[in-house]
């Protein structure tokens, strides 16, 4: 198992940092807007449930279909291991990856929220709970991806 860990995280690593990119990016969005009060909408309240769902539907997405590229999965699952822990291996991969793509830029985001001055705002570190939520929220929908990609059925039917 530890062999499909350290497989799934190297060959996701790129994603991650992609992802982490893309996310940094929209949350400096976010604050650039709301601190100058552009808009309303790019607050980090709304844009925060959108990002942090998609990355992670995108990470458990990404994960299992290059699996599926050019029968990949078959040389897999002929290997000496079980379905199980194939699975395992995928998860706890993901599992560490996610918190990475998304947990660093909103920790860099709440830390420049909270230097004074940055944002005229106050601010109260139980501002971060709601976030934080979010960012956990980020981890169902890595599975319903996952678990969606890895089934063998038709996306009309029950994958979805």
């Amino acid at each position: 198992m530890s062999t499909m860990f350290i497989k799934e995280i190297r060959e996701n690593l790129l994603w991650t940092l992609l992802i982490l990119v893309g996310i940094g990016l929209l949350l400096v969005y976010a604050i650039d807007a709301q601190s100058h009060g552009l808009s309303d909408a790019a607050q980090l309240g709304t844009i925060c449930p959108v990002i942090f769902s998609a990355a992670g539907l995108l990470l458990g997405l990404l994960q299992v279909l290059q699996d599926n590229q050019r029968g990949r999965w078959q040389f897999i699952n002929h290997r000496p291991i079980s379905r199980d822990r194939i699975f395992v291996g995928k998860i706890l991969a993901g599992l560490v990856l996610y918190p990475l793509a998304a947990g660093i830029p909103l920790a860099a985001a709440m830390i420049w929220i909270a230097h004074p001055g940055n944002v005229p705002a106050p601010f109260e570190w139980r501002m971060i709970l709601p976030h934080i939520a979010e960012l956990l929220t980020g981890i169902v929908w890595y599975f319903a991806g996952i678990c969606a990609v890895a089934r063998t059925a038709r996306w009309i039917g029950s994958r979805l």
